[in-house]
């Protein structure tokens, strides 16, 4: 099983390095993919969270009546060794950006 977990913040100031070309290509982007870039996580601010599991409608009934919507959360897939994680993340802006404080690399 996969669970995805979303966490969203309303605020999300980040260390950031772009050359020129990177900075005008980011300026116009929508969503943007940060593992693309070189990047710190400074400030955080209110967020949501929530998880999806992935790909549920593939699974036996079997399988259904074994997960706990309830329940449901990262800390459960290191209780039992049945279970394995591999923690990929990955950090996505939505909605566009301002950049702040730019210094030319």
């Amino acid at each position: 099983m996969t669970l995805k977990v979303f966490n969203v913040y309303r605020c999300f100031k980040i260390e950031i390095e772009l050359d020129d070309a990177q900075k005008s290509e980011i300026l116009k982007m929508n969503t943007i993919n940060l593992d693309n870039y070189s990047f710190v996580p400074d400030e955080m601010e209110g967020c949501d969270c929530w998880s999806e599991i992935m790909n549920e409608s593939s699974f036996t009934q079997a399988e259904l009546e074994e997960i706990d919507h309830d329940n449901l959360d990262i800390d459960l897939l290191d209780c039992d060794d049945e279970w394995t994680s591999n923690y990929e993340t990955s950090y996505e802006l939505s909605c566009g950006c301002d950049l702040l404080n730019c210094t030319t690399m």
